[in-house]
């Protein structure tokens, strides 16, 4: 594993070890931390200990049934961190996040889930709304050209309708629009 640069080590190492809590008990987490410090920190355990210290101390808090009150509900004791804040702490740029299928700002998850259900739609079938737009005005312009024709000729509201396979009111609206 490639080491992590002097600048960048107190960050990545919290946010393994937060991670990490939520996963194996504070024995293991403890073990397994001091191995990724010496792996990718080149750090000794007292180093490690230093930067982990209260994320340790409130995993054994939480395995020993502790808890606190956040916004009037109780909680683990555990460090609770977000993407956003993984996201901030990390540094990871616009860039790479691109890459990244699970640490994703909201942003990139609302574009995501846009572009999925745009996919979806389009594998369904639906147009896009400018090219619908366009469509219904060409297909509007064409029954109001047809319609005046019809009326021209005598035609009633009714059997212009008909005729269109619409309805007398939108026909009336066909006749009666300016453009």
């Amino acid at each position: 594993m490639e080491k992590l640069p002097p600048g960048r080590r107190d960050e990545w190492m919290f946010v393994a070890c937060v991670s990490l809590s939520c996963l194996v008990g504070p024995e293991a987490l403890e073990k397994k931390m001091f191995a990724l410090g010496r792996e990718v920190a080149d750090w000794s355990e007292s180093a490690t200990r230093s930067c982990i210290s209260t994320v340790l101390s409130r995993a054994h808090a939480a395995a020993n049934g502790e808890t606190l009150e956040w916004q009037g509900q109780k909680r683990t004791t555990r460090y609770w961190i977000t993407n956003e804040e993984i996201i901030r702490r990390l540094k990871i740029a616009p860039e790479e996040e691109v890459r990244l299928k699970t640490i994703i700002s909201k942003d990139t998850k609302r574009k995501r889930d846009r572009e999925r259900k745009e996919n979806d739609r389009r594998s369904k079938g639906v147009v896009p709304r400018q090219k619908y737009i366009a469509e219904r005005r060409e297909s509007r312009q064409h029954d109001r050209t047809l319609a005046k024709q019809l009326k021209a000729q005598g035609m009633s509201l009714r059997k212009i309708a008909t005729e269109l396979e619409k309805s007398h009111t939108y026909v009336r609206g066909l006749l009666n629009s300016e453009q």
